[in-house]
């Protein structure tokens, strides 16, 4: 028998199979490997072949395979597609529990205690809006209809994408059915959870990696078993073993959590339109700002666009004030005092001027003066001024900041040295509440330092952060109830539940937090929104990084104005003439996504090319290097053996150049297509087969970030 091991090897083994035993693909085996007991994977029969001396397998773990067919075919296609060992991707679909090489538990009947929900519990419209019911009657055209169909969604937040989900899933139960409902972060889970429970029951099952391994082996048996028929979670969901699986919905389909970093680094939104093909479903992709991938696959066809621009009962949308935090580093004009009558009297006599001469024109600063966000406090004139107004009124405000911690770095301020994570190359951040600096890429935490170990200079504590900006606020409105929601608070899916009910509930007047906070939360007292600074994100080396702003800018604003009362949106930032904030304010997708199209279409980058990231990773810095250019030179080898229209862009040292003690070195294969990328890919592979063990090599086919 073929059998593909849960380690990260690329080529599968034969061993001898029992005899009389019916297997099935994906079944999962214990095998011998060298000197170890693996979980592995039956793949199928072969002939023995002659005179050859094979193990016989140890154990079969389970009668009735976890994998379905449909999920088995799904993970086959994606180890090839992101080019991952079939094994790991295999154990990738598996639930805790069932990744190891123990036999399959029994399923526990009584199903765990529920996380508590999320806000009050909505209930079905009697009415839908006109924008609404057209959505409807078009996906519904085909819904059961045994073809498959996809849809690309766009509306704007708040125009009642979610009740359009609801109702699609509730035809395709009422057809016998299933539903996959993929969303892009835990903390989106349990309101939307409480929504879809409240319609359909028990029918629902949620998978995703803040549950429990009980919970989470209960939801995945259920749905085998078919006792659960509606899958909800975030993108590891997207193996989930459904029965007659009708309807697939990706919601904020842009976001780029739904890309793995990690093992098969799969993206669940691109696999979510494959597994509707496999199963012929209907698949619905839904987004305020769509990806300009999926504008690109509705433009080549392979979607169709629906739009959804207006909100719900005619609400508006809020109100943006641009707060120009450079214009506030300028000092106040110094306006000279009136002249008394005697003063003006002698200025007759002597014939002087009565009037102060025009001030000359400012200077421009000089590189030395460019503008730092310590020089102007984040609690602006106007974010102060909006708070008092809206705290009068009873009514709650979130501040956006994606930065944790208190300081972004420190500085010395004799030698300009930054304090730097020993193990990467990235600025600790200071943590106040545990006087701590920390660092945010691998975890590693120290002592505040006294003085700069380079020269004995003081150091400067320079940027801000969520925990800075607390207790600013604090400071400033002591009466206000305030909350903080990011990973230092939030260092569990029941504590981050905790604290979004407290703030549902109106028991929180201001939540100021990271981006956890910006995805498709539907808090109705919410009329001011504040994103701190707002140009955060544009400086980055990745051709993604205006895209990802103009994302990020519109769902913290869809926050604002959700309820009864009109919404206010503030968008602080030292660039106010960076063109995703120009277009934002002007609230134009369309126009940013033809001039963000332009360029790409222009510089050859995706979507009009597919592009795989090599990252290559080791302790030893000249050897990381050396292996680097040895994989650049076989990829060019093999374009010059087949003359295609692939570029190699590199090797050189990544952005981020050393991280946990590792230091990384990447190159990009650049290609208009994938399959034109084949021959140099596995001309790498050949080579990555030889390398030590002391260097990784990661291959990222379609990767999400370039850092």
């Amino acid at each position: 028998m073929r059998v593909a091991v849960a380690r990260p090897l690329l080529r599968t083994f034969l061993y001898e199979g029992p005899e009389g035993v019916q297997l099935k693909p994906g079944q999962r085996l214990l095998v011998p490997l060298g000197n170890s007991k693996v979980l592995g994977f039956f793949l199928g029969w072969e002939e023995r072949p002659p005179q050859a001396s094979l193990k016989p397998i140890e154990a079969v773990l389970e009668e009735v395979p976890a994998l379905t067919e449909e999920v088995y075919a799904l993970v086959r296609f994606a180890a090839k597609h992101y080019r991952a060992p079939l094994g790991e991707a295999l154990k990738t679909a598996l639930p805790p529990g069932l990744n190891v090489p123990k036999p399959a538990l029994p399923t526990k009947r009584r199903k765990p205690k529920p996380m508590p929900r999320i806000g009050e519990v909505l209930e079905r419209p009697a009415q839908l809006s006109a924008e609404q019911r057209e959505v409807l009657e078009v996906v519904l055209g085909g819904l059961g209809k045994g073809v498959y169909q996809a849809f690309l969604l766009q509306g704007v937040t708040g125009s009642g994408k979610t009740e359009v989900y609801l109702r699609v899933v509730e035809k395709a139960l009422e057809q016998g059915m299933g539903a996959l409902v993929l969303v892009p972060e835990i903390a989106l889970t349990p309101q939307l959870s409480g929504r879809f429970e409240e319609r359909f029951g028990q029918e629902v099952a949620l998978l995703h990696s803040g549950m429990g391994e009980a919970e989470r082996r209960f939801h995945f048996w259920a749905l085998r078993e078919g006792r659960a028929r509606v899958a909800l979670g975030v993108r590891s969901a997207i193996f989930a073993p459904i029965k007659h699986l009708g309807v697939v919905v990706v919601d904020e389909e842009h976001d780029n959590s739904f890309k793995q970093e990690e093992g098969l680094r799969y993206n669940a939104k691109d696999l979510a339109l494959v597994r509707g093909q496999q199963a012929k479903a209907t698949v619905i992709l839904g987004s305020a700002t769509p990806s300009l991938e999926s504008l690109y696959n509705v433009e080549a066809g392979k979607m169709r666009l629906l739009h959804m621009r207006q909100r719900i009962y005619n609400r508006p949308l809020p109100d943006i004030q641009l707060v120009d935090l450079k214009a506030l580093l300028a000092p106040p004009a110094q306006t000279p005092p009136p002249l008394t009558e005697p003063l003006l009297q002698a200025c007759a006599r002597e014939k002087l001027p009565t009037e102060a001469p025009s001030p000359p024109e400012a200077l421009p600063l000089q590189e030395s003066e460019e503008p730092t966000p310590e020089e102007v406090s984040l609690l602006t004139p106007a974010l102060h001024k909006a708070l008092e107004e809206l705290l009068l009124s009873g009514q709650q405000a979130i501040l956006f900041l994606n930065r944790r911690g208190y300081n972004r770095m420190w500085l010395c301020s004799s030698c300009g040295k930054t304090r730097k994570c020993r193990h990467c190359d990235i600025c600790m951040s200071y943590h106040f509440k545990v006087q701590k600096l920390q660092c945010h890429c691998c975890g590693w935490s120290e002592a505040l330092p006294e003085l700069c170990e380079e020269c004995g200079g003081t150091f400067l504590k320079l940027g801000f952060g969520t925990e800075r900006i607390e207790e600013e606020l604090t400071a400033a409105f002591p009466a206000a109830r305030m909350a903080r929601l990011d990973r230092d608070t939030s260092v569990s899916p029941r504590k981050l539940t905790a604290l979004l009910e407290r703030f549902s509930k109106g028991e929180v007047d201001v939540l100021i937090g990271t981006q956890m906070i910006t995805k498709g939360h539907d808090f109705h007292g919410v009329t001011l929104v504040c994103m701190l600074l707002a140009d955060m994100g544009l400086s980055l080396p990745d051709f993604r990084a205006s895209e990802r702003v103009f994302h990020l800018l519109t769902q913290v604003s869809g926050r604002a104005g959700r309820g009864e009362r009109p919404g206010k949106v503030l968008l602080q930032t030292y660039y106010p003439k960076a063109e995703p904030i120009a277009y934002m304010l002007r609230r134009d997708f369309e126009g940013f996504a033809r001039m963000e199209m332009a360029r790409r279409k222009m510089l050859a980058w995706p979507p009009f090319s597919r592009v795989v990231l090599l990252r290559i990773e080791g302790k030893n810095p000249s050897l990381v290097e050396r292996f680097s250019r040895q994989l650049a030179c076989a990829a060019l080898e093999a374009i010059s053996r087949s003359p295609s229209n692939v570029r190699v862009l590199g090797p050189s040292s990544a952005p981020i150049s050393k991280v946990s003690d590792k230091y990384r070195w990447q190159l990009f294969l650049k290609a208009p297509s994938y399959a034109a990328l084949e021959l140099p890919l596995c001309a790498v592979e050949q080579v990555v087969a030889t390398l030590p063990n002391s260097i990784k090599v990661v291959i990222d086919v379609d990767p999400a970030t370039m850092l």
